[in-house]
């Protein structure tokens, strides 16, 4: 068993998924639909019945007892609880509700579910305080805005035998606010199969959706060469049945919809599921970004609404990636990270791809984020990209032949960060754009050497039902010399910047020792950047190849101005790569 490590950052389970006869009867499942596959991915919910001012969903996570935990399995219905809410308060300087140190109120929590605050010690320290002063469940609320992450088990994990949850900061705040004002407050934990009588729903695994979430425009310019399918599981948590359900998926881009589609009635027995598809998204163009909606429907009156409504993006620009992407800045929205649970070296985090059309492109570099726990800095932190050819032989992850062991290293790059924050997310540039070949498998992967750097990750979109009807893999991680076929729960919130194959000898043009000037520099260096104006990633290397510096930069004025005075005299390659991936590399002379 692999253990969470920390508290701030999550750290999953690597899985290899099965790559035998069990895998296949895995995808013959889906042909069908019964109570067992409903139980396999029921849904484990915290839902305030009243009052009626904050009653429904609040977003969670839960303490499973798969990972280290002593707590119940709460998969199973019969671990489920309806009980009233109690805030537990520590006997700390401040008396907060932290709740790291002795319970004072313990009269207050007792046979309750205690109501407390994420931050300062680990969650299993909490629970544990809250378990022995005789709480019933414990909900732990978010300090971050952030989607609640998966718990580590910390150091009392196994000695916590109550339930334990993670809630989000806007659910739990009023929660809490509720609860500080008097009222009475009652919550259900657990898994919600049967609870309500009528309960339709999905949620992030039962999704069929493009098998990216963003592509580059050049691989998807018409519906005869980009056409996905869309679908998903429905599933009736309710204890009656459904009748005459429907599912409708829309996709609008800027409000306007271009695709809207409504399945036929179906009726669903209780505990049961039905896998709906919908046509294909085939439209005449494809560019920008769009948002693509999911909705559940049903005549009877549903009782549960938090889950009848999923939503999910596609970005058609000049990245690939599998992370829900900003409408706003195009790049991954997830600031969360994972790395292994013990470590074993070099640990590599990966963006699987491969395209009919890939030779139209070329790949220039990875927009990649890490992080640390407080209070250490990435500051100072290596990071590098590389980029394989992965020659297995193999037709998919079903395939016996499935292997991660054939990988030729085709590109590279490195930054030396330079930012005091636990977090840092940047471009990092390949040394040079490099052209891909068509229907070849790659890997573009982030690296670091360092066990307690963890690298971006996203866990909102889940990509189990496009496996299993793809057959194809996602972001596989490598921990030490260990290859898997990635973490469970979450992937790589890398982003590859791929650009037309015919612009970048365009790079090259300026690519002469008098576009920099004065060359020779003292103090200041001034880089001409045609017709750009931006962010733009520089790097500088001496002769033998290290990097000096590595920064992000912005051009105004469509010149790049770089303060050379704590340079070394001496002779340097400089890089440098504005977002429209166009590198532009020349030496320059630093003198005094």
């Amino acid at each position: 068993m692999v253990l969470f490590r920390c508290e701030w950052l999550v750290t999953l389970r690597t899985v290899r998924l099965t790559l035998t006869l069990e895998h296949m009867k895995k995808i013959c499942t889906l042909l069908l639909a019964g109570a067992a596959f409903a139980q396999l991915r029921a849904q484990v919910v915290v839902n305030i019945t009243e009052p009626l001012s904050i009653q429904g969903n609040v977003t969670s996570t839960w303490a499973d007892p798969a990972q280290g935990w002593g707590t119940p399995d709460m998969l199973d219905v019969a671990n489920a609880i309806t009980d009233t809410l109690a805030l537990a308060f520590d006997g700390s300087a401040t008396a907060d509700s932290l709740c790291c140190e002795a319970i004072i109120n313990r009269s207050e929590i007792q046979g309750k579910i205690a109501v407390l605050y994420r931050g300062t010690c680990n969650f299993s320290l909490k629970a544990l305080n809250c378990q022995d002063s005789g709480a019933v469940a414990v909900i732990i609320i978010n300090n971050t805005p952030d989607t609640p992450i998966p718990m580590g088990a910390g150091t009392f994990g196994a000695d916590v035998t109550i339930p334990t949850f993670l809630v989000d900061q806007l659910g739990g705040q009023a929660v809490a606010a509720a609860l500080a004002n008097g009222e009475i407050v009652v919550a259900f934990l657990g898994n919600k199969t049967g609870y309500f009588d009528f309960d339709l729903g999905f949620y992030g695994p039962d999704m069929l959706t493009p098998p990216s979430a963003a592509i580059p425009a050049l691989l998807a310019q018409n519906a005869s060469e980009y056409s996905p399918i869309l679908g998903a599981w429905v599933r009736n948590y309710g204890s009656s049945p459904q009748v005459a359900a429907t599912l409708n998926i829309t996709v609008t881009q800027g409000g306007n919809p271009v695709y809207n589609e409504t399945s036929a009635p179906f009726d669903i027995p209780s505990a049961d599921s039905a896998f709906i598809e919908l046509p294909a998204l085939a439209l005449s163009s494809y560019s920008g970004f769009y948002n693509i909606t999911y909705t559940v429907v049903s005549p009877a009156a549903e009782e549960y609404a938090a889950d009848n409504t999923f939503s999910s993006s596609l970005n058609v620009g000049n990245l690939f990636s599998y992370a829900e992407i900003s409408e706003t800045t195009l790049l991954p929205t997830s600031s969360a990270g994972v790395a292994p649970g013990t470590s074993s070296g070099t640990y590599t985090y990966c963006v699987h791809f491969r395209d009919a059309n890939a030779s139209r492109l070329a790949a220039t570099g990875i927009e990649a984020l890490i992080a640390v726990n407080a209070p250490s800095s990435v500051n100072g932190e290596i990071v590098s990209v590389q980029a394989f050819e992965w020659l297995d032989d193999f037709t998919g992850l079903s395939d016996a032949n499935f292997a991660l062991d054939n990988l030729v290293e085709v590109a590279n790059g490195e930054i030396i960060v330079e930012i005091d924050s636990t977090r840092y997310r940047g471009f990092i540039p390949f040394t040079e754009a490099w052209p891909m070949q068509d229907n070849v498998r790659y890997l573009f992967c982030v690296v670091t050497e360092n066990p307690d750097v963890f690298l971006g990750s996203d866990d909102r979109l889940d990509y189990t039902t496009n496996q299993e009807f793809n057959d194809q893999p996602v972001t596989p991680v490598q921990n030490g010399v260990t290859w898997n076929s990635g973490f469970e729960g979450t992937i790589s919130n890398s982003a590859v910047r791929m650009v037309d194959v015919n612009s970048i000898g365009i790079a090259e043009q300026t690519k002469t020792e008098s576009q920099a000037y004065p060359n020779p520099a003292v103090n200041e260096l001034r880089i001409p950047l045609r017709s750009f104006t931006g962010a733009a990633d520089l790097r500088i290397l001496d002769v033998a190849g290290k990097v000096v510096s590595a920064q992000r930069v912005t051009a105004t004025g469509s010149h790049l101005l770089v303060n050379v005075a704590g340079i070394a005299p001496g002779t340097y390659n400089f890089s440098v790569t504005p977002e429209n991936g166009q590198q532009s590399s020349f030496k320059v002379v630093v003198s005094r």
